[in-house]
């Protein structure tokens, strides 16, 4: 598939993501997120409260 208002840099071009459905940049964020999603299942924070729920934790947070 091709999209005419997508330009994929020449450096992204080489980069070979095998069978991922996206390469995961900051494993810390994606960590934060997932603990965000339980705390959204027992309905502590909406789905729309990510930015919120990180100014929440305290960087020193350990998720357990």
């Amino acid at each position: 598939m091709s999209l005419d208002f997508v330009h994929m840099l020449k450096k992204a071009r080489q980069y070979n993501l095998g069978e991922k459905v996206f390469h995961v940049r900051n494993q810390k964020l994606c960590d934060l997120h997932q603990h965000f999603l339980e705390f959204v299942k027992k309905g502590k924070y909406q789905e729309s409260e990510f930015l919120k729920f990180v100014e929440d934790v305290s960087p020193s947070y350990e998720f357990g």
